[in-house]
């Protein structure tokens, strides 16, 4: 084995634990090159420092919007300048880092998308993965919010995928807006959309024996 992914959605929380792991890495003198999910809260210099010395090549941050009001919507615990914080520290510490967002949430409209784009401008991450719409879960807020807005039925069978795309955005708004804006950038991927991403790609990528995290390389 020679590359490996910590799937823990938020690796580096608690810190203490994080940085126990990589200490416990470094001193075994583990030669493996892994990636792990973060949240950009409680990101510090001294772990992307200790991260970067214990083999991780890349971070992957849910930060889910460059927009504070879908933050708060989406119930996250960090703000905007948490997230300019955590890809700093990243970019200092040498460490790519990568920041999934989703688009078409609950109150998105074309302003918080604008909103998304201008930020991830003004920060330059190295990668920006899009997800488009929400899966609709049963016994969800969003499922109730769901029937209220008419995107589904009372009776609507959850169990076959259906996703939530804001009324106040539209489906067709929002894959043309984010179809243009993306190809227009070269450091968004969009794997609905084939940008960046298509299949092809990928398989190739594998084919040739690439390891870690994919977007790095596209």
């Amino acid at each position: 084995m020679d590359y490996l992914f910590f799937v823990d959605d938020i690796f580096n929380f608690p810190e203490e634990h994080a940085m126990e792991i990589c200490e416990e890495m470094i001193k075994r003198n583990v030669d493996i090159g892994w990636a792990c999910f973060a949240t950009p809260k409680g990101m510090t210099k001294e772990l992307a420092a200790a991260m970067k010395r214990a083999g991780c090549r890349a971070v992957e941050f849910g930060t889910d919007s460059g927009s504070e009001k879908m933050l708060s919507v989406l119930g996250k615990s960090f703000s905007l300048s948490d997230v300019e914080k955590a890809t700093d520290i990243c970019r200092q510490a040498e460490l790519p880092a990568a920041h999934y967002v989703i688009i078409g949430g609950h109150g998105e409209d074309k302003k918080t998308l604008n909103e998304t784009f201008s930020f991830f401008d003004s920060i330059r991450p190295d990668s920006i993965i899009a997800l488009t719409g929400i899966r609709i879960y049963p016994n969800t807020w969003l499922q109730r919010a769901s029937i209220e807005q008419g995107v589904i039925k009372e009776d609507t069978d959850l169990l076959s995928p259906r996703f939530y795309i804001s009324p106040d955005l539209g489906e067709e708004y929002m894959l043309s807006s984010v179809k243009e804006r993306a190809l227009s950038r070269d450091n968004w991927i969009v794997q609905a959309l084939d940008i960046r991403c298509s299949s092809e790609t990928m398989t190739m990528l594998r084919k040739l024996g690439k390891r870690g995290p994919l977007w790095d390389m596209l």
